[in-house]
């Protein structure tokens, strides 16, 4: 459930709201799929939308999916996005989401990210085009050597010009040359 909370606020217990509404949230009714099921993810853009990635639950036949709430405009629906041809159902455990850095002469964010599983690749929806692309994350590690290596990411960031930071399960770190 995402819950809506005033700040700042002088006493405790803080006063509590379900976010957006109760209508919009499962509460246990695990097949109705038109509702938001579990929140795994959540964070607002530079246009004060409030992006929530919901995994729904395990076993369910419930797909990934990502809602938009307006936030300037009464926390309206705005979109519901189907991430189940490219996230799997039951992915939640391996499941990384950032938002991307905004774009350079660009007033907002233009990709998420996601990382999901072992695998050496990154996913990027692309906000604007509504678009899905895959991109294959390999390394150069030996200067002399052709060969490059997969690296299969556990997380990530974005450096302060754009560069995507990642940390392997090895427990290195790569950093992209340009931004994303």
């Amino acid at each position: 459930t995402l819950i809506e909370a005033q700040w700042p606020v002088s006493y405790f217990p803080m006063p509590t709201v379900v976010f957006p509404n109760a209508e919009v949230h499962a509460n246990g009714d695990h097949d109705d799929c038109s509702l938001l099921q579990q929140a795994h993810w959540s964070q607002v853009d530079a246009l004060s939308r409030l992006w929530v990635m919901d995994i729904g639950v395990p076993g369910s036949r419930c797909p990934p999916r990502l809602f938009v709430f307006d936030l300037i405009r009464n926390n309206a629906e705005l979109l519901r996005i189907d991430c189940g041809q490219h996230i799997g159902a039951n992915a939640s455990q391996s499941l990384v989401v950032q938002m991307g850095p905004k774009g350079a002469g660009c007033e907002q964010e233009r990709h998420i990210y996601f990382i999901v599983g072992q695998v050496a690749e990154i996913l990027a929806y692309d906000v604007l085009e509504q678009t899905w692309q895959r991109r294959s994350l390999q390394s150069h590690k030996f200067e002399h050597m052709n060969q490059s290596f997969p690296i299969k990411p556990v997380d990530f960031t974005f450096g302060l010009q754009g560069e995507l930071i990642l940390s392997d399960q090895d427990g290195e770190l790569y950093s992209t040359v340009d931004r994303l």
